[in-house]
């Protein structure tokens, strides 16, 4: 299931987080993002329960990527991320970047630290020495080897350093404050909607229209990158494919971009604009659409590859970083979102949250990060290989139970209580102890409880441990 690109850049090696939010003490943050053959592409999912610092944590890595002159821009409160009580916190990622991909990438192709420090403010004697009453404002501190940041903090990167971010929301259109992207496109826009739930991904469908409209004018080049866009936005059939129910997107005109089921003989039915489309059907194409965009925007040019079985590659190496990826997904796409995301772009180190099961079934070996609840004193650790395998490998009903998820039961209450009734009805009955009455009461719970396999190895466990009390 490991997944490697080409290159190795820019993908984030590690990160360590103390002081900052809920990582702190025994919570604090240690976590190596490589996987067992030693690249960095692929599917990396974090899972914990709400509260337990999924989306602070994409939010730092996304800071380290753009640097401290554009840090405020993206989160003006940043200084409130220290530890409450603490004078003193730090996030420390590493950066790797290879000559091959990004440009003025630095020599020796070993990880960068990139810091990030919490700490009174040095105001070379303005403030008073602190006191009970007084402490001296926060402030942030960003360092990185300087070969490092004048590529990838620069607001005019050279070519590569690709990353990208994205928050839960993931707009087509946003508050009706329309958000036009400059001409020339900042480190911070490409990481924008993980900060601002207000921002929408229009500038993408812009992006794709303004191919369109420059298509029509017979620009070089113009018309093969419009439809290689096309191309891999289609790219798959039945479950395999981007849109489910067998949707294609046919085009994108000034009205907006159309689809239509393609059916056994050929398209059928009428054509439908996106915005008419489920939240799913829109944020999907917004957020595949965005990345191809921002890859654009890094590299100059998109490379479509044709690979084996036909599938539609772009072979750019770089980093994206999704909140909550299930978001407006039906469970049967959040099975297969990981998997048609890493197939068409090989390269990417995916860097997902998530509160579905089967989202977490698509991630790599080395890829899967448990983070303790709010209450549990440890740090996020990668899921040992016995609890990884019963993930990938295993149900949906598995992977809620285990401890990844932490659910109790996969039963309503009402439904516990009826099946703890069927199991004791189900022993007496066995034994010849239950009359008529019980008997019939047996039989009409087992025909309305109807089990799953899950469902039945917990009824006979539960016969079991009811036969050994009545026994011991």
């Amino acid at each position: 299931m490991s997944r490697q690109g080409k290159g190795r850049a820019v993908y984030v090696a590690g990160l360590r987080v103390d002081g900052v939010r809920g990582f702190h003490g025994p919570r604090a943050c240690d976590l190596d993002f490589t996987r067992p053959g030693g690249g960095y592409a692929g599917w990396t999912v974090m899972a914990g329960r709400n509260g337990s610092g999924k989306t602070t944590l994409l939010r730092l890595l996304a800071l380290t990527l753009t640097g401290g002159r554009r840090a405020h821009q993206l989160e003006p409160e940043l200084e409130d991320y220290l530890t409450l009580g603490a004078t003193h916190g730090s996030v420390v990622a590493k950066i790797l970047a290879d000559r091959a991909a990004d440009t003025m990438a630095p020599a020796g192709g070993e990880p960068a630290e990139v810091r990030l420090d919490w700490r009174p403010e040095q105001d070379d004697g303005l403030f008073d020495e602190p006191t009970e009453d007084f402490e001296p404002p926060t402030e942030v501190v960003f360092t990185a080897p300087r070969t490092l940041t004048s590529a990838l903090w620069s607001s005019a990167p050279p070519p590569g350093w690709f990353c990208a971010a994205y928050g839960p929301f993931r707009r087509l259109t946003g508050t009706g404050l329309y958000e036009r992207t400059p001409p020339q496109l900042d480190r911070a826009t490409a990481l924008r909607t993980l900060f601002e739930e207000q921002s929408a991904l229009t500038e993408a469908f812009d992006w794709l229209l303004s191919l369109h409209l420059r298509t029509l004018e017979a620009r070089p080049g113009i018309g093969e990158l419009k439809a290689g866009v096309l191309r891999l936005l289609n790219d798959g059939d039945g479950g395999d494919a981007l849109l489910p129910d067998c949707y294609r997107i046919e085009d994108v005109d000034s009205d907006g971009m159309w689809l239509r089921r393609q059916g056994d003989s050929g398209p059928e039915g009428a054509r439908i604009e996106l915005r008419r489309m489920s939240d799913g059907q829109r944020t999907v194409v917004a957020l595949v659409l965005d990345i191809v965009r921002q890859m654009h925007a890094a590299y100059g040019v998109l490379a479509f590859e044709e690979r084996a079985g036909g599938t539609v590659v772009l072979p750019h190496p770089g980093v994206v970083l999704i909140d909550e990826i299930d978001a407006h997904l039906h469970m049967t796409w959040q099975k297969r979102i990981g998997q048609w995301l890493t197939a068409h772009f090989p390269a990417i180190q995916f860097i997902v949250t998530t509160h579905s099961p089967y989202v977490c079934q698509a991630a790599d070996p080395g890829g899967l990060i448990r983070l303790p609840g709010t209450g549990e004193q440890g740090p996020p650790q990668v899921v040992d290989r016995d609890l990884y395998g019963r993930i990938v490998y295993g149900t949906g009903d598995d992977a809620a139970l285990s401890d990844l998820f932490g659910l109790d039961s996969p039963y309503s209450d009402e439904a516990r209580h009826l099946r703890d009734r069927l199991a004791e009805l189900e022993y007496d009955v066995l034994l010849g102890r239950a009359d008529a009455e019980q008997t019939e009461e047996y039989l009409r719970l087992r025909e309305r409880l109807s089990s799953s396999p899950v469902a039945r190895v917990d009824e006979v466990m539960e016969r079991y441990r009811l036969s050994r009390e009545r026994d011991a």
